[in-house]
């Protein structure tokens, strides 16, 4: 098994820091190419198609502080994929249906998921909207819902544009998804994953530098034990 670590980076000071975090032997993927648009759906079918074996989907403001708790998940992995939930238990995500997966933190096993795509002859790359209509939900998906996420969650109309909406339909239609239970940190808006804390917008760190500093110091901590 070899592990490869992509991030789809806007920011050469975060992408630094989050790279603290990784063991000096693991593999590491820098992608600048993907902001754009679409760039979120492009850049995880860029780590499908050309990572050999497992990707670690990482963003650069998620700062993974127990890296052999998450080798022991990938070693255990009995789904080709782990990943969070987009909505039904993170609050500032709410009105996102529990089925969407965000991919600040994902792990792929990119040769399952290449071999299921090739045996199902799919040529779509899952873009909004064509991807969404294909893909949307549908009453079979619910038998993948994870016992911690409510029936309340999620409204089903397929109403958000995120790009990579159309592949987590696919994912998680087909049960290729083993979902992480995300647990809410105390600063009301990052969110730990176990192994893992996630600041959010990293995008807007000149305005929130103070709280993902803080996260970022909090998961040295944990590492450090």
């Amino acid at each position: 098994m070899s592990i490869t670590i992509f991030t789809r980076s806007q920011n050469d000071f975060l992408y630094d820091r989050a790279s603290e975090f990784w063991p000096d032997e693991i593999d590491r993927h820098k992608c600048t190419d993907f902001n754009y648009p679409f760039g979120a759906v492009d850049f995880l079918h860029h780590v499908i198609q050309y990572c050999p074996d497992i990707a670690v989907v990482c963003d650069e403001d998620c700062y993974i502080y127990n890296w052999p708790l998450l080798e022991s998940l990938i070693e255990g992995m009995d789904k080709p994929v782990l990943a969070v939930p987009d909505g039904g238990i993170i609050p500032h995500r709410g009105t996102y249906d529990w089925f969407q997966l965000n991919p600040f933190f994902m792990v792929i096993d990119c040769g399952r998921i290449r071999a299921s795509i090739q045996v199902q002859n799919l040529t779509s790359r899952f873009r909004y909207p064509d991807s969404v209509n294909k893909w949307g939900y549908t009453s079979i998906i619910e038998k993948y819902r994870p016992d911690w996420i409510s029936a309340a969650f999620g409204w089903y109309g397929m109403d958000s544009t995120e790009p990579f909406y159309g592949l987590s339909c696919w994912l998680v239609s087909q049960g290729l998804v083993k979902f992480l239970k995300p647990a809410n940190h105390p600063d009301g808006i990052s969110t730990d994953i176990g192994f893992a804390l996630h600041s959010w917008y990293a995008r807007d760190y000149d305005n929130q530098a103070e709280r993902i500093d803080s996260i970022y110091y909090e998961a040295k901590g944990l590492a450090r034990g």
